[in-house]
């Protein structure tokens, strides 16, 4: 299934990081739901590995051209 529309709180793009670290940081790159996990995402670090996170075990990080 090929979700479309945000999930949660992040747009693909949005630069985010494993909550309570200071890096690395990563890019949304996609979102899954599963019975257990209501929201999740798929973080793109470098340019090969990508992760899987829960909505509450990432947040967001600013960066200068974020405003």
């Amino acid at each position: 299934m090929k979700i479309k529309a945000p999930l949660g709180c992040w747009k693909i793009g949005t630069r985010v990081r494993q909550a309570g670290t200071t890096f690395p940081t990563g890019r949304v790159v996609g979102y899954y739901s599963t019975e257990t996990t209501d929201v999740g995402y798929c973080v793109l670090f470098g340019r090969s590995l990508v992760e899987n996170f829960s909505a509450r075990e990432i947040e967001f990080v600013e960066t200068p051209d974020a405003q």
